[in-house]
Parts: structure tokens; C-alpha cells; sequence
């Protein structure tokens, strides 16, 4: 959430306008004689005194491009939002199953370990009945101390697969002192199969990397229209007062500058753009590998779980 926080703020600065520049100069200062008619005072002596104001334009679609960025900016940053709470929800739901099948193997290995303590127990009733022999005693107890083993690693297991599910949900103090809601009978509801044409539905991952990659198309283009010199207008008032004759001759005047692109013509930036929208590049081929990855392994387990359920 603090990612989108950060572009929406980089879209603000993309769509502010660059300030004015005020200046005021005096010249002549050292000039002999300096009063005029109009008297001795400062704004009244013969100094040549410009006020002006100049505003820089920026021409060439470099405001579109930037500001077109941010905006990319901002859906990528959703997208890794979105992303962040599926991969959570995911990791959520994926510990709350296998919390359920560690409890479930813990009542397996439970049952299965006071079966085979009875077990024992008859066989050493048997052994003093003469019925079985030493070493067939000790290995059925050998087999009861297993899993009793067993079922204490299980135990454990399943209290920290609990734990597990606690410190994805928040839980500052982690316990494990619960138990699902849900049983393994209650979830092996199948579902059909995802669909194939559903199965190449951008996840919210591809979503930011195509964001990235539009945002550095626009930079680039942005890094191309820097080329471009930017135009300042400027509108000035000028105030010379003339000794000692005529009244002060006051003036406006307006002007232009702009930089000459003789030494620099933005190479270094543009280059570096053309390398960011490569890398988006392959990053977003990358993602969508992955996704295709992920669905047809997801699909893959999924029929073999439910071949192995069926049987």
C-alpha cells in the first residue's frame, strides 16, 4: 500500500507545472551625475533598472509522456498490491490445509499407536503363556515404540503447522493452541478442472509487469523528447530615467531563450531507458512463463491427487 502511496505522490510531481523565475538587475550604477530632473531618489536617478518574469515551456509531448508514466506507475503498483494479498491468501489457505491433514495424521498415527500397544500387551501375554517366542515379542514391542515415536513427531507436526497458519494471520504471540473448524471429509468437495480458455487469465504479477513495461515505453519516449530544447519566455519592465532632460523612458519588452543542443543531446539517459525497456521486457515474458508454469503444474497435481483420492 505504501508502494501506491509513493506513485500516486510521483504522478502529483509528473503533472505540476515548473515555477516562474522572477529576477531584477540594476546597472549603472557608478555613472557620474546620476540624478535626473525627477530628483535624487533611487527609483529616480538615471540607473537602468529591469524587472522580469520568465516561465518555462515545455514542448515535444514531454508532460504526456511523464505524466503517462506515473499513471503506468500506479497500476503497477496496484497490481503488486493485489499480487502481495493473493500470494497471502494463497499461503493462508494452503497452511490451513495442511494444518488439517497434520491433525489428520496425528489421529492416524494416534489410533494406530494404541493399536499396536494392545497388540504388545497380548503379546506379552502370549510370551508368558508360552504361545510366542523372545524375538517375536520384541519386535511387535520394538513396532508399539515406534509408533509411539510416531505419533509424538506427529504431534509436533501438526502443532507447528498451526503455528504456521497463526503467523500468516498476524498472530503476535503464535501458539498453536487451536483447532480447524473444517475436517478432510468436509473439503474433498472436487471441483472441475479450471478451464482452458480460463487458464491464461493475467495474474495481478503480469498485470505490474506490463504496467512496467508501458511506464518505461513512456519514459523512453520521454527521454527522446528531452532532445527538444525547452523555450522560456520572459516579459520584462525596464525603467531608465535619462539625466537630466526628458521624463524617465519606461519600457516593456518580452524575450525567448532556449539551450543549444550542441555538446549534450540526452545519449546517456535515452540509452539507459532503451536498457530499462529490454529488461521490462524479458521480465514480462519471464512472469507469464511462470504463470503458465504455475496453472499447468497446479493442474497437473491436481488430477493426481484426485486419481489417488478415487483409488
Amino acid at each position: 500500500k505504501s508502494g501506491i502511496d509513493s506513485a500516486i505522490a510521483q504522478l502529483i510531481v509528473a503533472k505540476e507545472f515548473p515555477n516562474p523565475t522572477a529576477s531584477l538587475s540594476t546597472a549603472k550604477l557608478a555613472a557620474h551625475e546620476s540624478a535626473t530632473s525627477e530628483g535624487n531618489g533611487v527609483w529616480r536617478r538615471s540607473y537602468d533598472t529591469i524587472a522580469a518574469v520568465s516561465q518555462l515551456i515545455e514542448i515535444g509531448g514531454k508532460r504526456h509522456d511523464r505524466q503517462a508514466a506515473g499513471r503506468a506507475g500506479i497500476k503497477g503498483a496496484k497490481a503488486r498490491f493485489h499480487d502481495a494479498r493473493r500470494t497471502l491468501d494463497q499461503g493462508v489457505t494452503k497452511a490451513y490445509a495442511a494444518a488439517l491433514l497434520a491433525g489428520y495424521n496425528e489421529q492416524v498415527l494416534a489410533e494406530s499407536a494404541r493399536f499396536m500397544k494392545r497388540e504388545a500387551d497380548i503379546a506379552q501375554s502370549r510370551f508368558t503363556a508360552g504361545d510366542l517366542s523372545d524375538s517375536d515379542l520384541k519386535q511387535i514391542q520394538i513396532g508399539a515404540e515406534q509408533f509411539e515415536l510416531q505419533e509424538i513427531a506427529a504431534h509436533a507436526a501438526a502443532l507447528q503447522a498451526r503455528i504456521q497458519v497463526e503467523v500468516l494471520m498476524g498472530v503476535r504471540q503464535p501458539k498453536g493452541n487451536w483447532r480447524p473448524a473444517d475436517t478432510l471429509e468436509q473439503m474433498d468437495a472436487v471441483a472441475p478442472p479450471m478451464p482452458e480458455t480460463t487458464a491464461g487469465a493475467a495474474r495481478p504479477d503480469v498485470l505490474a509487469a506490463e504496467a512496467d513495461l508501458r511506464g518505461g515505453e513512456f519514459n523512453l519516449k520521454l527521454q527522446r523528447a528531452m532532445r527538444i530544447p525547452d523555450p522560456t519566455f520572459a516579459i520584462e519592465y525596464e525603467h531608465n530615467p535619462v539625466p537630466p532632460g526628458p521624463p524617465p523612458d519606461d519600457t516593456f519588452g518580452i524575450g525567448v531563450s532556449f539551450p543549444l543542443p550542441l555538446w549534450n543531446r540526452n545519449g546517456g539517459n535515452i540509452k539507459a531507458a532503451q536498457a530499462d525497456v529490454e529488461q521490462f521486457e524479458l521480465a514480462l515474458g519471464k512472469v507469464k512463463a511462470q504463470n503458465a508454469s504455475d496453472v499447468a503444474n497446479a493442474q497437473v497435481e491436481y488430477r493426481e491427487a484426485y486419481d489417488r483420492l478415487q483409488r
